[in-house]
């Protein structure tokens, strides 16, 4: 039995954003709830969010995650 395997393309990093510049865009939208995800400078994962449940925190980085591959909603 094949299984259909889809290889996805990621576009490349940007690093010419600043983690400042990031908070400062997402301010500027005006966000009702949002997630913080990344790395602090010893390189330990570092995972921060509003007043939301954890059902609702997946559902987000799922969201991401099919925005980022390309995948319909």
């Amino acid at each position: 039995m094949s299984a259909d395997i889809k290889v996805v393309a990621l576009p490349p990093p940007s690093r010419g954003n600043t983690v400042e510049n990031l908070l400062s865009r997402a301010e500027d939208r005006a966000l009702t709830d949002g997630l913080v995800l990344g790395y602090d400078g010893d390189g330990d994962f570092i995972y921060l969010s509003s007043a939301m449940t954890r059902a609702e925190a997946l559902y987000l980085v799922e969201l991401a995650r099919n925005r980022i591959m390309g995948i319909a909603e």
